[in-house]
């Protein structure tokens, strides 16, 4: 699989194997001693804690303090706070954030990289915000060939003229949305046949809310695209509670969606992302970006089909210790 999407400015993605760090680079940054801090949008998630794993293996090789590792539970509120307060400090080198959200966020994300630090995104941009002036780069993963690539492990179970059902974040989020148009875009060029249906829920705790909307509201739904792993477990406890049978696609292999995928209970397809690989990158990117290197605007990571006939084999070659 490789990489298709642009970056959130048009930009063409720099690949993985393309950031590394010199042996003089690295003393480099042991010798300066950064201090820095994190601020990711869950710390709960499978997904979270395997990107921090790779995070903190890289930058505890360089001898980079951790200050703080703060998680902002998908509340843009306690993001803005926490960023506030880091611009402030003056013994903090650099912040690397996943922002949530879009306009809430902008000016608190602005604020750090005023204050003279490292600013480096984690698979999301505020709209606004511009690599070189208010950011040094951005890490994601290749979220349009994502949504692509789960409307194609989707679509043959889903018959002619059927309904296709996106349950999605209402919240501003790169990475999502990038997801959601791709799904789309593939189903209105490949299946015109279909009928695409997007609900949307705006916090974690209103998802069986909106997977039950999407559901009753559709009688005639064929199968659901669920834009991440966590609110496509509450879907599947509402498809449960509903005694119905409908084939289900989502993002990140996560020991649920794994279990889920290998019994054959309602998932019939994740694409997994590699986030341990994706925090190794983005501490990468910050200790060159501290050392005042140049470095990319956009660095994309490619994801990789998963069914269950190929589940275990993923799991053994991606860096995912379920």
């Amino acid at each position: 699989m490789s990489v298709t999407g642009l970056g959130p400015h048009g930009e063409h993605p720099t690949k993985l194997n393309e950031v590394s760090l010199s042996p003089i680079q690295s003393q480099q940054a042991r010798d300066q001693k950064f201090r820095i801090a994190v601020v990711y949008h869950t710390t709960s998630s499978d997904w979270s804690k395997q990107s921090l794993k790779g995070l903190m293996n890289i930058l505890s090789e360089h001898d980079i303090i951790v200050d703080d590792i703060i998680d902002c539970q998908f509340t843009p509120q306690l993001q803005i706070d926490a960023l506030t307060t880091l611009s402030k400090r003056s013994d903090i080198d650099a912040v690397i954030s996943i922002p949530i959200g879009n306009l809430d966020v902008i000016d608190a994300h602005r604020h750090i990289s005023e204050s003279g630090k490292k600013l480096i995104l984690h698979d999301s941009v505020p709209t606004g915000l511009l690599p070189g002036r208010d950011y040094s780069s951005f890490i994601s993963s290749d979220n349009f060939h994502i949504g692509t690539t789960a409307a194609e492990i989707l679509s043959p179970h889903i018959p002619h003229k059927g309904a296709v059902g996106i349950l999605t974040f209402g919240t501003d989020f790169y990475a999502t949305n990038e997801r959601e148009i791709s799904f789309g875009r593939w189903f209105r060029s490949n299946r015109p046949d279909t009928d695409i249906i997007t609900t949307r829920f705006h916090s974690l705790k209103h998802v069986k809310v909106a997977a039950q909307e999407l559901i009753e509201n559709n009688p005639q739904l064929s199968g659901i695209f669920v834009v991440w792993d966590v609110p496509a477990m509450d879907t599947i406890v509402v498809i449960d509670e509903k005694n119905l049978n409908l084939p289900l696609v989502t993002v990140d292999l996560s020991q649920n969606t794994a279990n889920a995928l290998s019994n054959g209970h309602h998932v019939i397809g994740v694409v997994a992302q590699n986030p341990y690989i994706q925090g190794e990158v983005v501490a990468r990117t910050t200790i060159l970006s501290l050392l005042e290197r140049a470095i990319p605007s956009w660095i994309a990571i490619k994801g990789s089909a998963v069914t269950k006939d190929n589940v275990e084999d993923i799991l053994q070659t991606i860096k995912y210790d379920l």
